[in-house]
């Protein structure tokens, strides 16, 4: 197991460890002799990718935090790093390689604060960058005309800097003021800063946000700022990245990061986990325990760092023949895609934390890169999860289970990263909600209520009515103990509005979207009504006509004008179009999806009135009638 350390990252402590790691290196020697190998082949022509993908250990980098940050001895820090480092080699082999370290100091009040808030967003936004104002009548002076002149300010040589005049204002935090000014003269250099800081406009102790105001108002031309300060001001401002050690680029390359925030008051001590993946940013559930005994503090922050773990797979394409496609049809299995597991070739058994096994549920998270690869499009695929059904050596069968109609497909670009992290649930169910869109109208959303929710068995596709949503339009999943993933359908009336696969107590909560379908349901109602109209009058007119019939050939004149009349008394094609026109303008929805079901409803109801209503025949029978009883 080997450790690295960031620049800018203050270590834990390095001493060795006290358990001998002999079979440990063994197999990592072992493991490195296989890469090796591997590369040669892929000189030979193998997929390079794919080799790096499965015998590539996981690059973890773990942030251990106390609050207060005196409240744990550096001696008993110090434990805590290397009982993490020892736990990582019997629990995951040689798919890991893992480092202990403390939050970069400009990141520590924000993972200390809040691990639920915490996110990549505010690694990203805590980076340097030098901005000017577009506007500004000294960017010829500075020799800032274009980005690429802003290039060769920031990272040239210091006759860049000795060019600029010396009545430009340039905001720089002065290093011994505060920790902006300190990672600025790492970033430009200690020589660079010296020389900026040798005119006589720069400004001492300044923080980010009132160096941009200055920046904005023509105070400065020119300041080093956080990224995060600038974000409202992008059009105003001209921008550039200064590459530092360990900022965002060198955190995020990490496989993981897997943040442990250890908490210390009256009550006792409480350990935090959580993970972030590093390529795809998504933020995994935290993991709590609570220590009553300080002596296992080190052993509870390693088993929650092993919880708080999520192991990965790649989404694939793999081109299936024909007889494998009807294969898998014949069993019900419409959306199948691979994935291949990361680290799969160095997992030697099922107990390694970053095995994916057949029953294992994965969430599928896309990322889509601008071209120079930074991320323009991070996010899970709503309402989709990937059911591991099979396994062959790193490969995995899976099923796709989605709620919506574009789901997941294996076909991607050059740009486009997928992948399906483990879904590690946590004990508890989970809470849907269900709200209705807002319409072009205008119309505000409003909680579904009443609405039926089945749960499809995925063994024999057998339904269950299991419940109806409340006056929040929300309803709770609780776990299955046979699957872990649960496929939902939700209906109103005799129409399924929703298919749901849920993870319960993968979230806590989860709200859902639909057509507002309070008025196809009224439709529903209404054109049933129509229907069971027509049907009795259709019904009533055959009875009433072979009535007439017989009384006509018998000669019986008032019974055939009693049946004449009721004859006349029944409803007519034109009035129930009539009515049916009427209601049709109260059945209005604003929802175009919503009103394309209720036209449907109307135009079938009209087809089944023309087709067996037919007023001809009945006219003609009572006029016979009439004849016969002379027009009375």
């Amino acid at each position: 197991m080997t450790k690295r350390m960031l620049p800018l990252v203050e270590p834990l402590g390095q001493r060795p460890s006290r358990r001998p790691r002999h079979a440990r290196a063994v197999r990592l020697a072992l493991a490195m002799l296989l890469v090796c190998s591997l590369s040669a082949v892929t000189a030979r022509g193998q997929d390079e990718p794919v080799a790096t993908w499965d015998f590539s250990p996981y690059r973890i980098q773990v942030w251990l935090s106390v609050e207060p940050r005196g409240a744990l001895p550096p001696v008993q820090r110090d434990e805590i790093a290397h009982t993490i480092i020892d736990f990582a080699g019997p629990a995951a082999g040689v798919t890991w390689d893992v480092e202990v370290v403390e939050p970069p100091a400009y990141l520590r009040a924000e993972v200390t604060r809040s691990l639920e808030s915490f996110n990549a967003d505010m690694i990203v936004n805590s980076d340097l960058v030098l901005v000017v104002n577009k506007e500004s009548n000294k960017r010829e002076d500075m020799g800032l005309k274009r980005a690429d002149d802003l290039f060769r300010f920031a990272s040239g040589s210091e006759t860049a800097v000795e060019s600029v005049k010396s009545g430009v204002r340039i905001g720089l935090a002065d290093p011994q003021a505060n920790l902006l000014g300190s990672r600025t003269v790492q970033a430009l250099g200690d020589a660079k800063a010296k020389l900026l800081h040798s005119h006589s406009g720069r400004v001492l102790g300044e923080n980010s946000k009132r160096l941009v105001e200055q920046v904005l108002a023509g105070e400065l031309d020119a300041a080093v700022c956080y990224r995060g300060d600038t974000l409202e001001h992008l059009k105003d401002l001209l921008s550039f990245e200064l590459r530092a050690a360990g900022d965002s680029r060198d955190i995020l390359a990490h496989d993981k990061l897997i943040f442990i925030n250890i908490q210390h008051d009256l009550r006792g001590l409480t350990v935090q986990a959580r993970e972030m993946d590093g390529p795809m940013r998504h933020l995994g559930p935290i993991v709590t325990y609570s220590v009553r005994q300080p002596e296992l503090l080190a052993h509870v922050c390693a088993s929650a760092m092993a919880e708080a773990f999520s192991p990965v797979a790649r989404i694939e394409e793999r081109v299936r023949s024909d007889e494998e496609l009807a294969a898998e049809k014949e069993k019900g299995r419409r959306n199948v895609i691979d994935a291949r597991v990361r680290a799969g070739g160095l997992i030697r058994r099922p107990e390694c934390l970053s095995h994916i096994e057949p029953g294992d549920v994965l969430l599928p998270i896309v990322r889509r890169n601008d071209k120079y690869g930074n991320p323009t499009v991070l996010e899970s695929v709503a309402w989709t999860f990937l059911q591991v059904v099979g396994r062959d050596a790193a490969m995995l069968d899976c099923d796709v289970q989605s709620g919506t109609r574009g789901g997941i497909a294996a076909r991607r670009s050059a740009r486009t990263q997928q992948v399906g992290i483990k879904a590690k649930p946590r004990p508890g169910g989970t809470t849907v909600y269900m709200t209705s869109r807002a319409t072009p109208s205008g119309s505000d959303k409003r909680p579904m209520i009443g609405y039926e929710i089945h749960n499809k068995d995925l063994k024999n596709d057998e339904m269950e009515l299991i419940g109806y949503s409340d006056w929040r339009g929300a309803f709770d999943v609780e776990p299955d103990p046979d699957n872990m993933l649960r496929l939902l359908y939700v209906k109103n009336g005799s129409v399924v509005l929703a298919k749901l696969p849920v993870v319960p107590g993968l979230f806590e909560e989860l709200r859902m979207e639909m057509n507002d379908d309070e008025r196809r349901l009224e439709a529903e109602a209404f054109v049933k009504s129509v229907q069971t109209t027509i049907l009795d009058t259709v019904a009533q007119t055959k009875v009433l006509e072979l009535r007439l019939r017989k009384a006509m050939d018998e000669k019986k004149v008032d019974e055939v004008k009693a049946l004449v009349t009721d004859l006349m008394a029944l409803p007519t094609r034109d009035g129930l179009t009539a009515v049916m026109n009427e209601r049709e303008q109260q059945l209005k929805s604003g929802n175009p999806i919503t009103q394309k079901k209720i036209d449907l409803l109307l135009k079938d109801t009209r087809e089944l009135m023309a087709r067996y209503i037919d007023m001809l025949a009945r006219t003609d029978l009572i006029q016979q009638a009439q004849q016969l009883t002379g027009g009375a």
